[in-house]
This record gives structure tokens, C-alpha cells and sequence, in this order.
């Protein structure tokens, strides 16, 4: 899911769209393993991350939530996430590769994607492997879109 949202960022800015990309690197207060988890961020943009962590939510949560939230509604308000009082958040771009950071100390920070290397190294290898990205490419590639049913 990550490398499919890197490369669909990359073809939308490309057309001129604007794109805002981002990684989500916080870890909640109460959460005692590393590495934030898939739709962790949820509650943190909608700034109720209090009602998913109860009593556990820390100051560090809280400040995450404000801070994640006033993007949203910025973006909401105005179609660009940035404003008064935020970091810059960079249009993504893949020649630049900049995306913002919602680190792990509870900060928005502007910066390549700290993945980007390991993404563009795993696609690189499906490439050499011969790995496709369409399904009708990889049938192509084994001769079996004429025996297909639907190709008859």
C-alpha cells in the first residue's frame, strides 16, 4: 500500500495536480511496540485520538492530534493543507521526493521519504524479475491471455 500511494502521488503531481503526501511515524503514548500501524493516524487527523486511547492518551498524543488536525481542516477549508503556525508542507513531487513526517517526537517535519530508497529498490528488483504491474502484461508475458475464456 505504501509504494502504490508513493507511485499514485507521483502520477497525479506529474499531470500538475497538486498532491501532498505524508508517512504517519508517531507512535502513540500507550502503545508499547515500534512503529506506528496501519490507520493509526485516523484519530490523530480528526483530533479525537483521546476517544480510541482513553485515559492512556498523553500530552505528546495531544499535541499530535492538534497539530495532524489543523492540516485537515486547512485542506478542508482551502484545498491546501499548509498555514499559520504549521511547517511547510511540500507539494509531493517524485523529483524531489518530499513528503511531511509526523515523527515519533510528535512533529511535522518536511523531508524525502525516509522509505523512498527501499521502495524504489524493491520495485527495481520486481523489474529485473520480470515482474509487471498489470495482470493482463503478466498473462501476455506467459502466453495465457488467448486461453482465457473470456479471450476465446
Amino acid at each position: 500500500m505504501i509504494a502504490g500511494a508513493r507511485s499514485a502521488a507521483a502520477m497525479i503531481s506529474r499531470v500538475g495536480a497538486p498532491v501532498w503526501a505524508y508517512r504517519f511515524s508517531y507512535v502513540p503514548g500507550s502503545v508499547k511496540a515500534p512503529g506506528a500501524y496501519h490507520a493509526t493516524d485516523i484519530p490523530f487527523f480528526f483530533d479525537n485520538q483521546a476517544i480510541k486511547y482513553g485515559a492512556a492518551t498523553t500530552p505528546r498524543d495531544r499535541t499530535m492530534g492538534r497539530t495532524i488536525s489543523a492540516y485537515l481542516v486547512n485542506f478542508a477549508r482551502t484545498g491546501d493543507p499548509n498555514g499559520p503556525g504549521l511547517p511547510a508542507w511540500p507539494r509531493y513531487a517524485a523529483a524531489t521526493d518530499q513528503l511531511m513526517d509526523f515523527t515519533p517526537d510528535a512533529t511535522a517535519q518536511a523531508t524525502r521519504d525516509p522509505w523512498g530508497p527501499k521502495i524504489d529498490a524493491a520495485a527495481g528488483a520486481k523489474k529485473q524479475k520480470g515482474f509487471t504491474r498489470r495482470r493482463g502484461d503478466a498473462e501476455r508475458l506467459h502466453g495465457r491471455a488467448a486461453s482465457h475464456p473470456r479471450n476465446r
